[in-house]
């Protein structure tokens, strides 16, 4: 999983919002069931690397293969926020349609080092799994500010998201602040650097 195609932001949407992702290689000659990993073996194998490394984590050596058991669980990292988001977008649980649910993704987003080249893909790179819609436009603040004014809109939408909490008022009303509003594309190296903002401790 080195290939800069996970370290791109568009990569989120382009793995989470089918319903089916196929992965084959491209040195393939011919198509087979071999040939193809779906992205879901692909989160169940790098969650298996992960147990597995941190269980062997004390060895002193790579006499059992330690080096490639981290790289599984280094994988783990790109595909649970992938997992996290298809769940999100294809299973309608009780859940999903929580302030949690949103929260969640809020913190996978908040850690990820993606990156992209316009600025502004930090935000057109993931609003098909908000399911909203902002017009294209070229500067990244004005971009930033159309994004939470409908992410705000979505959060405070009793149709969409079940308010279960009293404290989850007091957090709708936090990303309201000038902290959220202040976020700058232009400076943001990564992905996690944009929405770090939105990590409020409940």
């Amino acid at each position: 999983m080195v290939h800069s195609w996970w370290k791109r932001v568009w990569t989120w949407q382009e793995a989470a919002l089918p319903v089916e992702v196929l992965l084959i290689p491209e040195t393939f000659t011919e198509l087979s069931d071999s040939d193809m990993l779906s992205i879901k073996d692909l989160q169940a194998f790098t969650g298996i690397g992960r147990i597995a490394y941190y269980t062997m984590i004390d060895q002193e050596d790579d006499s059992e293969g330690i080096d490639d058991i981290k790289g599984m669980a280094f994988g783990w990292s790109t595909t649970h926020e992938i997992s996290l988001s298809r769940n999100h977008c294809h299973i309608h649980s009780r859940y999903s349609s929580t302030l949690d649910g949103y929260f969640s993704l809020f913190e996978a987003f908040a850690v990820s080092p993606r990156q992209c080249m316009d600025p502004v893909d930090h935000v057109y790179g993931v609003l098909g799994i908000f399911q909203i819609e902002i017009p294209r436009k070229t500067d990244p603040n004005e971009v930033w500010q159309l994004f939470v004014t409908e992410l705000l809109k979505l959060l405070t939408d009793p149709k969409r998201v079940m308010m279960i909490e009293d404290c989850e008022k007091e957090i709708i009303s936090r990303y309201k602040s000038d902290r959220v509003r202040q976020c700058n594309l232009l400076t943001a190296k990564n992905m996690g650097e944009v929405y770090q903002c939105f990590i409020i401790d409940k």
